[in-house]
């Protein structure tokens, strides 16, 4: 995240000006001119935030061969699927990729389409502990929250933070559209005292999925329609997992070595107890390690 080129420098320096401007008439300093000069910036402060509000949104960009290698990708799947020694493979990869089969009935008959699962590292997305990291969550802040692609924008929004929730102002248009839409989201923000001191804040997502109300306290939402939301109400998936089975298996059972200090061997033995873990966890990470080692061995001796 960076701040976008409406947030100017102008807009800086007349959030400060405010901003100590009202702490002088709280600790009750006060003469008209004073009150002039603060009727002046407010005015100054609502034409910058007009201007951002009318200033429209960057329209994503696509990377100029993307048809071409979808095109590679395509014929490289329908080889894979003719091939005796890749067609088992290739049809659980396709599997993985599809999410769902809808049929819609017309005048002419009737349209299959296959929907596929849409990962959550292919959205727009904001992270409310990053926010926090940076020191942004100040009730009465503004800043620019923007995205790129291939090093061109793809978007940006407003955020304006409250004492504990979020307002995100931007514009949305839909593929097929003409017109922009303009949206005043307001998140809900959710604080929780961590261990050792401190408190952890966290996103309530604000989506109503076939009527109901998520509120699911999250720290990332996405933004893949109108709305940003959780990636359960948009039903997003990680990229590993539409991995083949067998890969993800491997993948976790190698994260499991390494996290105890072994070599990332499969056919090594389990590694003993590292002296500072609980046995608890140290039985847990055993369970899900067989687990994991069990889906790889299958995978590779489906492929023989």
């Amino acid at each position: 995240m960076r701040s976008g080129k409406h947030d100017t420098p102008r807009r800086r320096s007349t959030r400060r000006k405010l901003d100590g401007l009202i702490e002088a008439i709280a600790d009750g300093f006060r003469a008209p001119r004073l009150q002039g000069k603060l009727d002046e910036l407010e005015q100054h402060k609502a034409r910058l935030e007009a201007e951002i509000d009318a200033a429209p949104m960057a329209a994503p960009r696509l990377h100029p061969n993307l048809a071409e290698l979808y095109r590679k990708k395509v014929a490289s799947l329908e080889e894979a699927l003719v091939d005796p020694a890749t067609q088992m493979e290739a049809l659980e990869i396709l599997r993985d990729l599809i999410d769902r089969v809808e049929v819609s009935a017309h005048e002419k008959g009737f349209t299959i389409e296959l929907v596929g699962e849409t990962t959550c590292e292919s959205c727009k997305s904001i992270d409310v502990r990053r926010w926090h990291r940076e020191g942004q969550l100040t009730a009465g802040q503004y800043f620019t929250c923007s995205w790129t692609w291939y090093g061109e924008p793809s978007g940006s929004i407003i955020v304006r933070i409250e004492r504990d929730a979020v307002v995100l102002t931007y514009r949305t248009r839909h593929c097929r559209a003409t017109e922009w839409k303009s949206i005043n989201q307001r998140v809900p923000i959710a604080w929780t005292d961590c261990y050792f001191g401190g408190r952890r804040p966290w996103f309530i997502c604000s989506m109503h999925n076939e009527g109901r109300y998520c509120g699911r306290r999250v720290a990332v939402l996405y933004g893949l329609r109108d709305y940003f939301a959780c990636r359960h109400c948009y039903r997003l998936v990680y990229e590993s997992q539409q991995e083949p089975i067998r890969e993800r298996g491997f993948a976790k059972a190698r994260q499991i070595l390494i996290r105890l200090g072994a070599e990332p061997n499969l056919l090594d033995g389990f590694p003993e107890k590292p002296s500072r873990m609980h046995w608890r966890t140290y039985e847990r990470l055993q369970r899900t390690y067989e687990i994991a080692k069990d889906h790889c061995f299958r995978g590779v001796m489906r492929l023989r």
